[in-house]
């Protein structure tokens, strides 16, 4: 199998993963070893690309290069946590 195909072949796998965002994963093959380079938005997708990559035949290695983008998990706490809770004043 060829670079080319290797890289072709993770792509289409990683679009298959249910909850993976990919248009911002990257991947470059040469002589087998993957480099996965872009960003997700949590260390779970991190692990799960990594994951697909290195379970495609022909793989001999997967340099995870990744980013977690924080902006995003941060404003999706943000989003479960509600509106800040004001303290109320106290009485005179």
């Amino acid at each position: 199998m060829t670079d080319r195909e290797l890289q072709e072949g993770i792509l289409k796998a990683l679009d298959w993963e249910p909850d993976m965002e990919t248009a911002r994963i990257g991947v470059a093959v040469e002589d087998g070893i993957v480099t996965l380079f872009g960003a997700v938005a949590t260390a779970a997708e991190k692990a799960a690309a990594e994951t697909v990559a290195l379970g495609m035949f022909g793989v001999t290695g997967v340099t995870n290069a990744l980013d977690v983008d924080r902006a995003d998990v941060d404003r999706a706490d943000a989003v479960r946590a509600g509106p800040p809770v004001r303290a109320a004043a106290r009485p005179r």
